[in-house]
């Protein structure tokens, strides 16, 4: 499912966003925002879209299990290098 974000939170979540240009930060407990978050994405179907697209490619490119995988094997590569060079 490829759907844009409108985020209220801080921490991961909202860097997740940002990181992924993934959709809208807003501000906490602010339903102005939220209102005039919706409104921008009805309004826009192709940046909403857009969000949507780049949300799942960043999924698919930093959190598919081969990625993680082959990540994690790369770490445990690199740290057994520098044992070996002790």
């Amino acid at each position: 499912m490829q759907r844009a974000i409108i985020n209220g939170v801080s921490g991961f979540a909202a860097d997740f966003v940002t990181k992924a240009n993934a959709g809208i930060l807003m501000e906490p407990d602010n339903e102005n925002e939220l209102v005039k978050a919706c409104e921008r994405l009805a309004d826009n179907p192709e940046e909403c879209k857009k969000y949507g697209q780049s949300g799942y490619e960043y999924v698919v490119n930093n959190y598919d299990r081969e990625t993680l995988a082959e990540n994690y094997l790369n770490i445990i590569k690199n740290i057994k290098q520098m044992a070996d060079s002790r």
